[in-house]
């Protein structure tokens, strides 16, 4: 449902267009325009958001980690750390 009016000022040859491709689809100008902006703008910033979140949980994401080892070692520092302040 639609809550907000916008009034858009077009061409004469603009609007005899949009009215003709309007009666071709069978749907109403106002209804054109918010298609085109939905698929413009709105459903990008969507297909965007949901490329990102694809390549972050992709199996084919490339995570580096140092070696076992390494890490083990700064784990024990750090629990050693906390066991010395306590």
């Amino acid at each position: 449902m639609q809550t907000k009016r916008l009034g858009v000022l077009f061409k004469q040859s603009e609007f005899e267009l949009l009215k003709e491709k309007a009666k071709e689809e069978r749907k109403s100008i106002a209804e054109l325009i918010r298609t085109a902006v939905e698929e413009k703008y709105l459903l990008s910033t969507k297909r965007e958001k949901m490329k990102a979140l694809n390549r972050l949980f992709s199996p084919d994401r490339e995570v580096s980690f140092p070696p076992w080892e390494k890490l083990k070692e700064g784990l024990i520092e750090e629990v050693n750390k906390e066991v010395e302040t306590h």
